[in-house]
């Protein structure tokens, strides 16, 4: 997306949109990961449905608890993250500039 500023200057906005596969669904507990075992356990009460655990919580509750998953689901949320980072990747989002795709080309 690209637009005028008030200096005239020309910018650029790249958006992405994700859906929201939780819309309209009540899920308990809640859990706020960020892929890091730091500081990461949270005091809340995971019968509470107001809670929102952390990456430790998880980790606990998932030695008792094991996540199932069925075979067909398993696929499937194996190639979601790689074909997420590939997007991501493709459109050179990252920490520090990149060349673009058409750049690389000429």
């Amino acid at each position: 997306m690209a637009r005028r500023g008030p200096s005239g200057k020309e910018s650029t906005l790249d958006v992405l949109v994700m859906e929201n596969v939780f819309y309209e669904r009540v899920l308990a507990p809640v859990y706020d990961l960020k892929g890091s075992s730091r500081a990461r356990l949270s005091a809340d009460d995971p019968a509470d449905p107001a809670s929102v655990l952390l990456d430790e919580n998880l980790k606990q509750s998932s030695r008792s608890a094991p996540l199932l998953v069925r075979s067909p689901w398993l696929s499937e949320l194996s190639e979601s993250p790689r074909s997420y980072m590939s997007m991501l990747v493709d459109g050179c989002v990252r920490a520090r500039p990149c060349q673009r795709a058409e750049e690389r080309q000429t």
